[in-house]
């Protein structure tokens, strides 16, 4: 009985944490659609979320890309079919690697700082401040990030989709793979829908990585111990809920 009651309660948390982010994006769409949009705060989201998150997304792609070619090129060189590699890297790079990663990547270097901020405010009163002088925090605090990050991720998505592959040509070209065949592999295999799958992959994570984050910011109490344990929170749930839109996007897309 005791173990059915923790997962029940375990249930209950997670539908209501659901329900919270629901309501807190429709509040958000709702502001956006009606223009109700700091337009110099959204700019300062782009490039918090995605100047700032750039430089580690290309490293952490261009040697998974990397990766991706050592366990295929020596193996597809040796039956001699060195005609593929340059498209398995491009193609497996845009459907997964990029969007992926980068969302990851995103998540522990902006997604935290979302949380931890918005908590923050919370603990201080900041966020009863701007109720009482008649400021929405969802469309003061939210809206600009979750606008931000729908625009600036698919440009994020398409440098990381150049640096997994500058990574996979490094590692094929050690194997005997030339650029003139990885390009003309890369060209030949890869479609436009791969690109735009990709891309709508990352407006997606994006979507969910602010939601959560910020609801979980929104629902810090306790103090500074508060903020650390729903920034906590915030990451692990993010990081499962990105994996499982993964796997649905995937299999609507392609």
């Amino acid at each position: 009985m005791a173990l059915l009651s923790r997962a029940a309660a375990a249930v209950t948390h997670a539908l209501g944490y659901t329900g919270e982010v629901a309501l807190l994006g429709s509040s958000a769409l709702r502001y956006a659609w009606h223009g109700r949009i700091e337009r110099r705060e959204v700019f300062r989201q782009m490039c918090v979320i995605g100047s700032g998150s750039l430089p580690a997304v290309l490293v952490t792609v261009l040697f998974s890309g990397a990766v991706a070619a050592l366990h295929t090129a020596e193996q597809l060189v040796h039956f001699g079919l060195s005609q593929f590699i340059g498209g398995a890297v491009a193609v497996s790079t845009s459907r997964e690697i990029a969007p992926v990663l980068g969302a990851v990547i995103v998540l522990a270097r902006a997604g935290a700082g979302m949380t931890a901020e918005i908590g923050s405010m919370k603990v201080t009163d900041q966020l009863d401040a701007l109720r009482s002088f008649g400021v929405s925090p969802v469309e003061y605090l939210i809206t600009p990030r979750l606008v931000g990050a729908v625009l600036v991720l698919p440009l994020v998505f398409v440098l990381s989709v150049y640096a997994g592959c500058l990574g996979g040509y490094l590692v094929a070209s050690g194997a005997g793979v030339t650029l003139g065949e990885f390009v003309q592999s890369a060209t030949r295999m890869l479609e436009v829908r791969d690109l735009v799958g990709g891309a709508v992959k990352s407006v997606v994570f994006g979507v969910i990585i602010v939601l959560v984050c910020c609801a979980a910011g929104m629902r810090v109490s306790g103090g500074a111990a508060g903020v650390g344990r729903q920034t906590n929170a915030a990451v692990v749930i993010a990081l499962m809920s990105l994996y499982i839109a993964n796997f649905f996007l995937a299999e609507l897309i392609w």
